[in-house]
């Protein structure tokens, strides 16, 4: 029976180690916090990339459109330079 006893009391002693050992932040619970964690900052990541390229190509069409609308206001100023033009060599 003593034997017995000394047996648990070596089992107990590994027991206590193995959970010396253990720290929380071995825990899956923890684990899995810090993957969501860096999964939400990735996607965060990605849409912040996503919402600055969104911007940058919203500017440069706003741009083109300007740049389309002083073009076409250019042309028809030449257009009518042209007709005035026409007209004073008619008369």
């Amino acid at each position: 029976m003593n034997t017995w006893i000394q047996t648990a009391k070596l089992c107990q002693e590994e027991a206590n180690k193995a959970n010396d050992e253990i720290q929380p932040e071995d825990s899956v619970s923890v684990t899995s916090k810090k993957s969501k964690k860096s999964k939400f900052l990735s996607t965060a990541s990605t849409t912040s990339s996503a919402r600055s390229e969104r911007l940058k190509v919203e500017l440069e069409r706003a741009a083109l459109l300007a740049k389309s609308a002083t073009l076409r206001k250019k042309q028809n100023l030449e257009k009518h330079e042209l007709q005035l033009k026409a007209e004073k060599e008619e008369l």
